[in-house]
């Protein structure tokens, strides 16, 4: 495939909306939708006392509340590590103690442009626990690796980029064992 026209039909402070006309192998056109994250994004495997933290948080565009990794958009000029920590910060109102980049993910690049930022991070203490308003999150879950890996089979969590972030973890985990 061959993109022969791009042409921006949305833009906000995050994403810019294209569509784009494409020539196939066999010589067809046909159009795609993409979307480009100006910003960049970060998803973060967050841990307290040796368990995952993820968010219970609504999804109106997919039929209600999922269950999610923290994730968000970078803001100009930020790093990965200091946007998982605001985004700690922002959703649960959690300090991370320590950080660190493992990766990069594309959760869906048939309509997403860019790649995401994964990292891996330890949450220094949940005394100040208290979630987000405007995020529509509602409620913090703490889950084992044994609790984690069963919703993944028994398919209640099906975010994209909680899957995606935590098949890299677990594949970079694996190779330094």
């Amino acid at each position: 495939m061959k993109i022969y026209c791009k042409n921006k039909i949305f833009s906000n402070p995050y994403y810019d909306v294209f569509v784009n006309g494409i020539e196939f192998a066999n010589g067809q056109n046909g159009t795609y939708l993409s979307l480009h994250n100006k910003l960049g994004g970060v998803v973060v495997i967050a841990k307290y006392n040796n368990r995952y933290v993820l968010v219970e948080i609504e999804r109106p565009f997919v039929g209600g509340k999922r269950l999610e990794f923290i994730r968000g958009f970078k803001k100009p000029g930020e790093t990965a590590l200091q946007a998982a920590a605001r985004e700690i910060k922002e959703e649960i109102n959690c300090d991370i103690r320590s950080g660190k980049v493992i990766g990069r993910i594309e959760p869906d690049s048939g309509i997403i442009e860019n790649a995401i930022d994964v990292v891996e991070a330890k949450i220094d203490s949940t005394h100040k626990l208290s979630l987000s308003d405007f995020e529509g999150i509602k409620k913090v879950v703490f889950l084992t690796e044994d609790e984690l890996t069963q919703k993944f089979r028994n398919n209640e969590i099906s975010d994209g980029y909680t899957l995606s972030a935590f098949m890299l973890y677990y594949a970079r985990q694996k190779r330094t064992q």
